[in-house]
């Protein structure tokens, strides 16, 4: 009897090795590291501080696309939220030199 897995035309057995994802092309690890600094000069010192961890995470994982794209990825929220708690802060700081 013919070993099959499923597959039509399909016959002994095979060594499925899930393919690794590409990299999406989410951005470089400098270029967050950079963000990341500049969110944590501008006022926001934890998503800052995260960022530049997640960052230097991301450039150690050269040999691994798909790790190197999760931790950039959690770079760029840390980011994202530092921007957006940013805003608000400088506003009202500069409001309240205002007058």
């Amino acid at each position: 009897m013919a070993y099959s897995d499923g597959f039509p035309g399909s016959s002994g057995p095979h060594n499925h090795q899930p393919a690794s994802r590409p990299p999406t092309g989410g951005g470089s690890p400098g270029l967050a590291l950079a963000g990341s600094i500049g969110v944590t000069l501008c006022c926001c010192l934890i998503p800052g501080i995260l960022g530049i961890v997640f960052s230097a995470i991301a450039m150690s994982k050269d040999d691994d696309p798909v790790e190197q794209e999760r931790f950039l990825g959690y770079a760029h929220t840390s980011i994202i939220i530092g921007v957006l708690l940013g805003i608000p802060v400088m506003l009202l700081l500069f409001a309240g030199f205002d007058g």
